[in-house]
């Protein structure tokens, strides 16, 4: 999502490769943002395109160690290599703060169950509070082999200032850690706003090893073309585009006259 509403607590749901190989395409909004991703391994692929820009396409390959970002409009492509992951120290000069964050977990499997792409899924409602801000997820989730749910909470650290945050966990229930096949997140505050994911496909069907690499017909270069700074009026497109997106809600939200 481009925009974010300030000071809201927000959960960012990833699929993390394993051992299988899986194409799962996802849409959030009414705008039909979609996310198309491929896993094979270590090996993963994501493919967006929303109202706000062109395509983009990022890839990893474990195999090759590099990092791929495409442009299929200009068919480009930058490489990047990729070390193995070191311990970073910057983190551990940062101080602790004075400051104690508590975030309440609630977790419920409701028992309710389906079938959703041949899987039984559960319907399970979490929530967070931190504060006044609260975030709900009603979702339907499945245990499948190579995906599972990752959870990050976007706050803690203040870079500003180099300190962090101590952070206070109140858990009650299991944490809900399978793949969401549809969740609806609602964020309470100022203004507050509800999200919509659902997944459009799920194929376990094996993946060709060139999806994880640029196409014979593409071109490495130094810089994307679309890497360029952002104009006034790259500026007043997304806003407009926004503001057509927020409308095209609030009516499919409003009841219709029979």
């Amino acid at each position: 999502m481009r925009r974010r509403p300030p000071g809201l607590l927000l959960l960012l749901t990833l699929v993390l490769p394993a051992q299988a190989d899986l194409k799962i395409a996802t849409r959030t909004g009414p705008c039909s943002s979609t996310s198309t991703r491929y896993t094979r391994g270590s090996n993963f692929r994501i493919d967006t395109q929303d109202a706000y820009g062109p395509q983009q396409i990022a890839i990893y390959n474990a195999d090759q160690r590099r990092s791929y970002a495409l442009d299929p409009a200009s068919r480009t492509y930058t490489a990047t290599p990729v070390d193995p992951p070191k311990p970073v120290e910057s983190l551990q000069r940062v101080s602790e703060s004075r400051k104690t964050i508590d975030i309440y977990l609630d977790t419920v499997d409701t028992g309710e169950r389906r079938r959703m792409f041949g899987h039984l899924a559960r319907h399970v409602i979490q929530s967070e509070r931190r504060g006044s801000e609260r975030i709900e997820i009603d979702g339907w989730y499945i245990d499948l082999p190579g995906a599972r749910a990752a959870y990050y909470l976007g706050f803690g650290i203040a870079a500003h200032t180099g300190t962090i945050d101590r952070i206070d966990f109140h858990r009650t229930g299991p944490r809900e850690t399978g793949l969401a096949l549809l969740e609806t997140r609602t964020v309470s505050g100022s203004p507050g706003a509800t999200f919509l994911t659902e997944v459009s496909e799920l194929d376990e069907s094996p993946l060709d090893p060139k999806t994880f690499a640029p196409p014979p017909d593409f071109h490495q270069v130094p810089f994307l073309p679309q890497h360029r700074p952002y104009t006034f009026l790259d500026t007043l497109r997304a806003d407009w585009t926004s503001l057509v997106c927020s409308a095209d809600e609030l009516l499919q939200a409003m009841p219709h006259a029979e």
